[in-house]
C-alpha cells in the first residue's frame, strides 16, 4: 500500500447536519505563519464545531516544511487548472513530482468540501488580503472575514496564471474556495489575525454558531480590487521606478520600469504580485483596479 504524503487529517464532526469545511496550511513549506496559527487552534476546534464536518490538514507539504523551502520540485499551488489536472491524470504516477503526487492525493479532499480556506503568506512584505472569486456567495464571506483588502478573480480576464490555484479548483468542483494571504511570511505577528479570520470563516460557513471573544474587530473599510492588466518586463536588467510591492498605488502613464522607453502603467490602480526577478517579455507585475 502506498504511504500517504499528506499528514493525517484532523476531522471534527458537529451534532447537527451542515457544511463540509476544509482548512489548509503549509501548501508552501516556507510560509509558516499559517501553519503556526492553524496548529495553535487545533486543541480548541473540536469543542466548537456544532454543524457539519470540519477537516484540517496541516502542514500539507511536510517535506517542503522540513526543507524550509516553498516546494521541492513543483509549485503545489499552481497545479489546479483544468489543463494541469488533465496532464497529471495522463501522466503515470511514477513520473509525478513530489508536489504532483501530493496534488493527486489532496484533490479528493478539495472535491468533497463545500468551503475551503487555504492559508498562505507572501514572499515580500505586504498587507494581508483575501483572494477569491467575484460572486455574491464569495463576497458575503470575504467582506466579513476580517481583512481590509480583497482581491477578486476577474471573470472577464481569465489568465492561466491566475486560475491554477487551490481555490480555483474548489470553485470548479462546486465549492467556495478562499485564499488568505496573511502578510509577509517572516512576520509572526500576523498569527492573531490568521486565527481571527479562521474563527470568522467557521462562523460564516455555519460550522460554529458563536465565535470566541478574542475575534479582532472588523475593519471599518474594505478595499476591493480586480486584476485587469499585465505588465511585461522589458529586459532581465529592468529596474523598478516605484516601490515594487503589492498594493503600491500607481497612475495611468506613470513610469514603472526603467528602459528606453520606460515601461508605463496602462491604468490607475495598484501593483499586484510583482516579480522579484525579471525575464524579458515575461510578466513583471499584474495591475489591479479598485471596485
Amino acid at each position: 500500500m502506498t504511504q500517504s504524503l499528506l499528514p493525517p487529517a484532523h476531522v471534527f464532526t458537529g451534532a447537527h447536519p451542515g457544511p463540509r469545511v476544509l482548512l489548509l496550511a503549509g501548501v508552501h513549506g516556507d510560509e509558516t505563519p499559517g501553519i503556526d496559527g492553524l496548529s495553535g487552534l487545533l486543541p480548541q476546534l473540536g469543542a466548537t464545531v456544532t454543524h457539519g464536518t470540519l477537516t484540517v490538514i496541516t502542514p500539507v507539504n511536510r517535506a517542503a516544511v522540513a526543507a524550509q523551502t516553498r516546494f521541492l520540485e513543483s509549485d503545489l499551488n499552481r497545479l489546479w487548472s483544468a489543463e494541469q489536472q488533465a496532464r497529471l491524470a495522463d501522466t503515470p504516477p511514477s513520473q509525478h513530482t513530489h508536489e504532483e503526487a501530493l496534488a493527486r492525493e489532496l484533490s479528493a479532499h478539495l472535491q468533497a468540501a463545500d468551503f475551503v480556506l487555504d492559508l498562505h503568506s507572501t514572499g515580500q512584505p505586504s498587507r494581508p488580503f483575501l483572494y477569491c472569486e467575484h460572486t455574491p456567495a464569495h463576497r458575503a464571506i470575504a467582506t466579513q472575514i476580517g481583512v481590509s483588502t480583497i482581491v477578486y478573480g476577474n471573470p472577464d480576464w481569465r489568465l492561466p496564471s491566475l486560475t491554477s490555484s487551490i481555490d480555483n479548483f474548489v470553485d470548479q468542483h462546486g465549492g467556495l474556495g478562499f485564499t488568505l494571504e496573511s502578510g509577509w511570511k517572516s512576520d509572526p505577528s500576523t498569527i492573531p489575525l490568521i486565527q481571527s479570520c479562521i474563527w470568522r470563516f467557521l462562523s460564516l460557513t455555519g460550522t460554529t454558531q458563536t465565535p470566541p471573544n478574542h475575534l479582532r474587530p472588523l475593519p471599518e473599510t474594505v478595499e476591493q480590487f480586480l486584476p485587469t492588466h499585465e505588465v511585461q518586463a522589458p529586459s532581465s536588467e529592468a529596474i523598478p521606478l516605484v516601490e515594487w510591492a503589492s498594493f503600491t498605488p500607481i497612475e495611468a502613464k506613470q513610469p514603472l520600469l526603467r528602459g528606453s522607453p520606460p515601461t508605463l502603467s496602462p491604468v490607475n490602480g495598484v501593483l499586484l504580485f510583482p516579480k522579484s526577478n525579471f525575464t524579458a517579455g515575461h510578466l513583471a507585475t499584474y495591475i489591479a483596479t479598485p471596485l
